[in-house]
């Protein structure tokens, strides 16, 4: 028995009457409300046109916001303008920058990179430099202790003042022996499988020629001399050998006066 015919059985009639009409306007609202054919025909047209909006919207999203794989593969190829890499980057062709080129890990290429300004990382390597030979003008290049940046030293008198005879000990310099020797990491390569960079036992350790830098300080030849911080002490490391001529000049110039004084 429907709720209202339970309450009217139990209602004096005016209430009940009343609840009748209640009852009958409430049927005649949903059979009001209730959609006909026309309106749900309207309706699936728009929520059709809605579809078909959002599916066009979602298709411009894709093709602004995604790639295919020939644009994927172009990008990689041709990195856009301002494209950061994390990882190493392999250039088979030419890479040239009009920026700055900073590298935290390795930058390879198999031709010429090209940079209008500065081009720096941990270790740069020109793989063609050693087999290259430069027949028209050259200068000797320098490194910077500081930066290791690479360059040559000017030694116009345009770049120069306060200039003075230098004092240079003939004799100090003659008490510097050339010496032959091994680098320990050459030697390392052939005899000592846990190095990373072992050969093996056939690898030929290449016997090398040249002066010890400790030598040149103990015959106080500091100017010919590399210094360097180790382990919080600034200790002899290096022999500036393109400054070593001008040390031997000062033998031959003391030489040279000695013979004159004789006669000779």
């Amino acid at each position: 028995m429907p709720q209202s015919a339970a309450f009217r059985s139990s209602t004096p009639s005016d209430l009940g009457f009343l609840i009748d009409i209640l009852d009958r306007i409430e049927g005649r609202l949903q059979i009001v409300e209730a959609p006909s054919g026309e309106q749900i025909g309207q309706t699936i047209e728009r929520l059709r046109v809605l579809v078909e909006e959002l599916s066009a919207q979602v298709d411009t999203l894709v093709e602004d916001k995604t790639y295919l794989r020939a644009d994927i593969d172009q990008r990689i190829a041709n990195p856009p303008s301002g494209s950061n890499v994390t990882g190493n980057v392999t250039a088979s062709g030419s890479v040239t920058a009009n920026g700055n080129v900073a590298a935290d890990g390795n930058v390879i290429s198999g031709a010429a990179i090209a940079a209008t300004t500065a081009l720096s990382g941990q270790d740069l390597y020109a793989t063609n430099a050693p087999g290259f030979n430069i027949t028209g003008g050259r200068v000797a290049a320098w490194l910077e202790n500081a930066t290791g940046r690479l360059g040559t030293a000017s030694s116009s008198r345009r770049y120069k003042q306060d200039e003075a005879p230098a004092t240079i000990d003939p004799a100090a310099v003659l008490t510097i022996h050339p010496k032959t020797f091994h680098y320990i990491d050459e030697v390392r390569k052939r005899d000592d499988p846990a190095f990373e960079h072992y050969v093996g036992p056939e690898y030929v350790v290449a016997e090398e020629v040249g002066f010890i830098a400790e030598d040149l300080a103990d015959a106080r030849l500091d100017p010919f001399v590399v210094w360097r911080e180790v382990d919080g002490a600034v200790v002899p490391d290096g022999v500036n050998y393109a400054m070593i001529a001008v040390a031997q000049q000062a033998v031959l110039l003391s030489l040279d006066a000695r013979l004159r004084a004789h006669g000779m």
